[in-house]
């Protein structure tokens, strides 16, 4: 998503081929809106998905985070209310080498800090007929991890796991799920999996930041009843 919370933890940046390793610190700039380079943007963990097409890039978790040391002493990586620029170097080669050839630059805006667990009682389920292959669709009322939708979210009926096919909206705020054999009436259960994050690092169990004064929220509810009607 192009519009996150400002204390957004993680981004993930996708490739059409697998790329070289050890080198992400040097070829990923992030800009502020006023054009100044954000030193110590990232940790320096470096977190490649099986096929090397997918890179996480995490926003320094102690300077988002609220009140800690580096938060405190350096700011936070993302500022409020402004635009930030992610520049992607042109010399970023595949394990092949191959370069990118040209530079990437995404636009990024910060909005409001997070701090609110997921609900899934405040998402809008569209309700599939008996019949059809037709989706089951879930629309969130903010981007959730785009990364963690692909499989935190699974339909159940009488105990046993739907099969089906699961796509995941660039924009991270719909889920659709098709199934590999048609609907048939009665009533199902979308089971959510608690670590499911929002993309400040909230999940249905607790903020990413604890409160020591006050306990944890956590959401309501882990799953959701649906009926497949005619």
């Amino acid at each position: 998503p192009t519009v996150l919370p400002a204390n957004a933890l993680k981004l993930y940046l996708h490739f059409s081929q697998p790329m070289e390793h050890g080198v992400f610190l040097d070829r990923v700039t992030l800009q502020r809106q006023d054009g100044s380079v954000v030193r110590g943007a990232f940790r320096e963990t470096e977190l490649w998905s099986p096929d090397g097409k997918r890179l996480t890039l995490w926003l320094h978790p102690g300077r988002q985070k609220t009140g800690v040391n580096l938060n405190l002493d350096e700011g936070p990586v993302l500022q409020e209310q402004r635009q930030h620029t992610l520049r992607i170097a042109a010399s970023w080669r595949s394990i092949t080498g191959v370069a990118l050839g040209k530079e990437t630059v995404f636009t990024l805006a910060a909005g409001a800090l997070d701090h609110n667990c997921p609900d899934p009682l405040r998402w809008q389920i569209t309700v599939p007929k008996a019949g059809t292959r037709d989706p089951l669709g879930v629309r969130f009322d903010e981007p959730l991890d785009p990364a963690m939708l692909a499989s935190a979210l699974k339909v159940q009926r009488d105990e046993g796991e739907v099969a089906g096919m699961v796509i995941v909206a660039a924009d991270a705020r719909t889920w659709s799920f098709t199934p590999v054999i048609a609907w048939t009436p009665g009533a199902c259960v979308l089971k959510i999996d608690p670590l499911l994050e929002d993309l400040a690092g909230n999940n249905l169990l607790g903020p990413f930041e604890v409160d020591r004064d006050a306990p944890a929220k956590a959401a309501a509810t882990t799953t959701v009843t649906f009926k497949v009607g005619g």
